[in-house]
């Protein structure tokens, strides 16, 4: 979100204007990915380590699923867990 007049420039955090059910939906969907990925998993226990709280952690993991979720769409290929070595 952004807030700009002249030489004032405000920045905040996320913009309002997302459709609140989908955003919902999809922090719901990442904490189910967290547990069943385990790459994702790994993912979100880096971001807790690193200082950002639970919410803020599952909130990357989210656009991270997102990021998926377009991959299969656009390539038509199934959904795959990513494997952790």
């Amino acid at each position: 979100m952004e807030h700009s007049s002249g030489e004032k420039e405000i920045r905040g955090r996320i913009t309002i204007r997302k459709h609140r059910q989908l955003r919902s939906d999809l922090i719901e969907c990442a904490w189910t990915a967290k547990r069943t990925d385990p790459a994702l998993a790994l993912y979100y226990t880096e971001q807790v380590k690193k200082g950002k709280n639970g919410k803020a952690a599952i909130v990357k993991v989210a656009r991270k699923l997102v990021s998926r979720i377009r991959y299969v769409w656009r390539t038509n290929q199934p959904y795959q867990c990513a494997v952790v070595k």
